[in-house]
């Protein structure tokens, strides 16, 4: 774990994790290109009618080649390619901070172009590599900390944001949101459905492990190193099952990629002796 005392190091972790999530989430849009196409569900030409600057003007007539089909299959395959250049780790200097910013904007054009049915996953990967690419710009020890620092903030914000909306839910706190979540169509699970029916007080364990897990995460950046592992190791499985679960894929990798930043974070505030 001392390897992560290294600033370079804890950097190229998340860059890697991240770098593998954005890959992933990628190849799973190509696989599923049909739903892009202009009759399908998540058409451009449907999608741009959320906002009429989008559906008229010069900001659509610069965006339609780029977001209509199969502009938007070029747009994934970009992410893609400059995605698994970063995960080779043949890259360095200036061009490895070109092809980050080349993933960066390409998510935060895929985002703008169908944001229906994305999660806090792709959000969280859009951080990353936006923050990482305004890292690069101006590179440094300053920019480095500054980045780690962000990085592990914004994580532990995402969970106890997340866990607090959960603990004000009656819902939640009763238990009746998992086996909801997993009887549903789209991201629920049969087996797990069928498993949790007649079990209340599992559900009930379940949903207060998540509510306490996640409003307590923030904490994970000042406890002892033990503590801090605990609490990486619960929202890990937390993700892990959830990925495995609801089918979502990337859910795992770009929480995971803010893991290495956190704990780089509460090694560093350790030895600074501020406890």
């Amino acid at each position: 774990m001392s390897l992560f005392t290294t600033r370079a190091f804890a950097i190229s972790c998340v860059e890697f994790v991240g770098a593998c999530g954005i890959a992933l989430s990628s190849i799973e849009w190509l696989m599923n290109a049909r739903h892009l196409r202009d009759e399908g569900l998540l058409s451009w030409t449907i999608s741009q009618l959320r906002h009429r600057t989008l559906a008229h003007g010069a900001l659509s007539h610069l965006l339609n080649p780029l977001f209509r089909y199969p502009g938007i299959l070029w747009l994934h395959s970009i992410r893609l390619g400059a995605a698994v250049l970063l995960v080779s780790g043949i890259l360095a200097g200036p061009v490895r901070a070109l092809f980050t910013l080349v993933v960066a904007l390409t998510t935060v054009a895929i985002s703008l172009r169908s944001p229906f049915g994305l999660d806090g996953s792709d959000q969280m990967a859009g951080f990353i590599f936006c923050t990482l690419a305004l890292a690069r710009a101006f590179p440094g020890p300053v920019a480095e900390i500054a980045f780690l620092w962000v990085v592990a903030l914004q994580s532990s914000l995402a969970y106890f944001t997340a866990g607090f909306a959960k603990l004000v839910s009656p819902i939640w706190r009763t238990g009746v949101a998992i086996p909801g979540i997993s009887s549903t169509r789209m991201y629920g699970s049969r087996s797990a459905s069928r498993f949790l029916h007649g079990r209340p007080w599992l559900s009930v364990g379940l949903a207060w492990s998540v509510i306490l897990t996640e409003c307590l995460f923030p904490l994970v950046l000042v406890v002892p190193a033990p503590v801090a592992l605990s609490l990486l190791a619960a929202g890990m499985l937390f993700h892990v099952t959830s990925g495995l679960v609801m089918g979502l894929n990337s859910f795992i990798w770009s929480f995971a990629a803010t893991y290495p930043a956190i704990w780089w974070c509460n090694t560093e505030f350790h030895s600074q002796h501020l406890l």
